[in-house]
């Protein structure tokens, strides 16, 4: 449940990062450019991380793979000025992932 709710964050982070980077953009390029980043990182995503994938990754490869999509997210909301939620949402991702490989769930 809590690594559920952790991609979504991250998918709600690349959003807003894809639409604020294309700001002096109409609004149609700046939604095209949210949902470019959403679509990135699903398709990374469901290729490497997801349970059904054939390619799925496992062990210390799939932490590190979902360490770096957290720690993307996580970028995300600093740069939208949120270091707090920044940090608290690291954190908590980082705590899901030691999580994970100590009951050998990754």
């Amino acid at each position: 449940m809590l690594a559920a709710a952790l991609e979504l964050v991250a998918l709600g982070a690349y959003f807003a990062m894809g639409w604020s980077l294309a700001l002096p953009s109409p609004s149609s390029l700046r939604l095209l450019a949210g949902i470019a980043c959403v679509a990135a990182m699903m398709t990374a995503w469901s290729g490497w991380a997801a349970p059904k994938s054939g390619k799925r990754l496992s062990g210390w490869p799939l932490a590190l793979f979902k360490l770096g999509a957290f720690a993307g997210g996580a970028l995300s909301i600093a740069m939208l000025g949120h270091p707090l939620a920044a940090a608290i949402f690291a954190g908590v991702a980082v705590f899901q992932i030691i999580l994970a490989i100590a009951i050998r769930s990754l």
